[in-house]
């Protein structure tokens, strides 16, 4: 399999915003995957246990084809909300933004390749 997966953070925003932020993004990407025909697996993970949310942290796991969409849907986000934004892969931060300091599509997806190579090379 040569899916990834990146976890999408919204640092500094309080439990109700990620939340919201998390739903939009969801819906975004799952129409930028239909519209781009390509498979994109998204599922939702709670920071804390101890909340009531139903998870303020969106994990997509992914392949090479879906790259873009994910680029383009977090774009996208980012220019509706201004929030600030952390993709997280391995562990590292591969790319972060925010209404001030947009994400740039080509940077998340070479990121993402980057990414990908590293985990291949493990195996």
């Amino acid at each position: 399999m040569d899916d990834i997966e990146v976890t999408i953070h919204f640092p500094g925003a309080s439990a109700a915003a990620a939340n919201d932020h998390v739903q939009e993004l969801e819906r975004v990407l799952r129409e930028n995957a239909a519209n781009d025909d390509v498979d994109l697996a998204l599922s939702r993970r709670k920071e804390r246990a101890d909340t009531q949310d139903i998870g303020t942290i969106l994990v997509a796991t992914l392949s090479t084809p879906a790259f873009l969409a994910l680029a383009k849907g977090i774009a996208t986000l980012i220019g509706q909300t201004g929030s600030r934004i952390e993709i997280r892969a391995d562990g590292s931060v591969v790319a972060s933004g925010d209404g001030i300091n947009k994400v740039d599509v080509a940077r998340v997806v070479e990121a993402l390749k980057t990414t990908k190579a590293k985990h291949k090379s493990r195996r």
